[in-house]
């Protein structure tokens, strides 16, 4: 049976039909996606293998005030501490940096970035960048900070620097993983972005 997957998306930089479709691409065979606003505690409480993070903390498009709380921070921390799997995807890291529960169990955040240009994603040898080689993508170049406590597994380059791109951590039994690329379906669509997916989706839900 198909593992059930959480999918917090949607603002005004990132149309969440875009999001959905993109993580169907990368294994709507081996995972069911439910679009939700925001992390709610049905969702926490029902069987969810894991939680997908996309957007920017904004309740929508429409509705520029910030949707993770103090409340929204415990839900995802009891979640992954008891099992759950967290995966950050592009604007999942931006505007955290007050919602301080997830910005510390995400172990990173964005910082800014300049306008969208060619940017090299390397992966370094692990198994989370199994059969993927180096490759160029027309992106937003994220520039971040990392915490101490992650394991980094992928960098990009433009012609603005090098930054961290992908990285991991384990807090109780669930695992979390971040990546920074992801703005706008060429990206999303991109075969080597699309096995990056399928290794974090199934490592993130213990699958």
């Amino acid at each position: 049976m198909p593992r059930r997957i959480l999918v917090v998306c949607g603002d005004q930089y990132h149309a969440a039909h875009e999001v959905i479709l993109g993580l169907e691409l990368a294994g709507k065979s081996e995972f069911q996606f439910h679009q939700a606003g925001n992390v709610t505690r049905l969702a926490c409480e029902e069987s969810f293998a894991a939680v997908v993070l996309a957007k920017l903390n904004v309740k929508s498009a429409e509705d520029g005030a910030p949707w993770a709380d103090e409340i929204g921070d415990q839900l995802i921390r009891d979640f992954v501490v008891n099992g759950g799997g967290l995966l950050v995807i592009h604007a999942g890291a931006a505007g955290y940096k007050s919602a301080h529960g997830i910005r510390k169990l995400t172990g990173g955040a964005f910082l800014h970035h300049p306008e969208t240009c060619k940017v090299e994603v390397v992966p370094s040898a692990h198994p989370l960048t199994a059969g993927l080689v180096p490759f160029t993508i027309q992106d937003e170049h994220y520039f971040v900070e990392v915490d101490n406590d992650v394991e980094i597994f992928l960098t990009s380059r433009s012609d603005y620097g090098i930054q961290s791109a992908g990285w991991k951590k384990e807090v109780g039994d669930g695992r979390i993983c971040t990546l920074t690329p992801g703005h706008g379906p060429s990206v999303w669509a991109h075969e080597s972005f699309q096995r990056l997916l399928r290794n974090v989706l199934h490592w993130v839900s213990h699958s």
